[in-house]
């Protein structure tokens, strides 16, 4: 079965459970996505889909049109054999589409608001291992750039991107390909301009980007600094004019520069040694696609005001739990 078959029957399973605990709305007809098979305009049953009414990705009478994204990841850890498991992991965040009717095709810029790092279940270990990349962090963070292709503009239509690359704390060449900068004090950025090395993302005069640290398994570490890259490829369809859902392809990269911890028996924090860094480097996680489950987005339209503060503070209304 196709991705687009396989997306629209689960959609329309929904509907169906939907109407009938409901008691109410249309049941659509067998091998369907739509509730009649008349001329009249498709009727959607509790948020289901609407096929055959025309779409545009831009809002009337603008360049573009705001989505908010969800991204559901389904993410296999590995902390060098201490961990191997299956874990979920979520982002957020909202998209620019700029669309070209001439070409089928457009722009899409991608604003990372929230990036739940998965919480890593240690053998032995009371509390799970937890990193936390701060909001006002991914704030700071450009956002990534990619293309999309719309296959018709009519809802049901197949929806693709290539993939949008988040870099935090580094500048690449490739955004995609290149290594990750994991040394500060060689690979640290000597302007602006420079490529490939690192940079004080947050401003808070320690390399590249702070993350929060709990329960690191061996070391009493409250702050990580580290480079990261986040990507996330989209394949889909519109399900409705305000509603494009479908599959994700993802990955998230880690490199650590460096840490803040307190010294056994106690005492100040204090800035990690090389061997302390090495020790980390080396239980940091790799996260890879969990191999046979797809990972899911949804991609909701929003008014073209709609920014991070909003989209996480409204995340259950928009997304559902």
């Amino acid at each position: 079965m196709s991705l687009r078959a396989h997306i629209l029957t689960v959609l329309t399973v929904l509907t169906l459970l939907a109407s009938v605990a409901l008691g109410h709305g249309c049941v659509p007809a067998t091998g369907t996505p739509t509730c009649n098979n008349s001329d009249d305009p498709p009727v959607a049953v509790d948020g289901g889909i609407q096929c055959d009414l025309p779409f545009d990705p831009r809002d009337p009478g603008e360049p573009s049109g705001r989505f908010a994204v969800k991204v559901v990841q389904y993410v296999h850890v590995n902390a060098a054999g201490i961990v191997e498991t299956d874990t979920i992991g979520t982002a957020m965040g909202y998209a620019d589409l700029e669309y070209d009717p001439a070409t089928g095709s457009g722009q899409l810029t991608l604003k990372m608001c929230e990036l739940l790092v998965p919480k890593m279940e240690i053998p032995g270990q009371p509390d799970p291992t937890i990193f936390t990349i701060p909001h006002h962090t991914l704030e700071l963070v450009e956002p990534g750039v990619t293309t999309f292709t719309l296959g018709d503009e009519r809802t049901c239509a197949d929806f693709t991107t290539g993939p949008a690359v988040i870099l935090m704390a580094v500048r690449l060449s490739d955004h995609l390909l290149d290594p990750l900068p994991s040394d500060a004090q060689s690979q640290t950025c000597p302007g602006p301009e420079a490529l490939n090395c690192l940079y004080d993302v947050d401003l808070d005069t320690k390399p590249a980007a702070t993350i929060v640290a709990q329960n690191v398994p061996g070391l009493e570490v409250d702050e990580v600094y580290a480079t990261l890259r986040a990507w996330v490829a989209l394949d889909g369809l519109v399900g409705r004019p305000d509603l494009v859902v479908g599959q994700a392809t993802f990955g998230l990269d880690l490199a650590v520069v460096g840490c803040r911890i307190e010294p056994l028996g106690g005492g100040d924090l204090r800035t990690c040694n090389d061997t302390e860094i090495d020790v980390l480097d080396q239980v940091t996680p790799t996260f890879d696609q969990t191999p046979g489950v797809d990972s899911t987005f949804q991609a909701l339209r929003v008014p073209p005001d709609t920014d991070c503060q909003t989209i996480i503070a409204e995340a259950d209304a928009l997304f559902g739990r």
